[in-house]
């Protein structure tokens, strides 16, 4: 189920909010855990700042409307790979 959450994930994210670098999708008892990895180098952090609860509601209620339960907690992961 993690690999079709990453999925779904990074397709929101490239048509919506392109930018973000990866994405990473963990699971434990209660429910998700949804890295979003940003690479600040290139991503342009105040318009992250301006729109991140827009794109925590986005995944959240996608997911929901796709029928995945449970608890869904979206993380940032920064990397400042090259």
């Amino acid at each position: 189920m993690e690999k079709y959450i990453e999925k779904v994930v990074k397709y929101i994210l490239d048509k919506k909010f392109p930018g973000f670098e990866d994405v990473r999708v963990t699971s434990d008892i209660r429910g998700y855990n949804i890295f979003l990895i940003i690479n600040f180098r290139d991503f342009y952090f105040p318009l992250y700042i301006e729109r991140a609860q827009e794109i925590r509601s986005l995944i959240k209620n996608t997911l929901k409307s796709i029928g995945i339960g449970g608890d869904i907690k979206i993380f940032n992961e920064f990397s400042d790979s090259e």
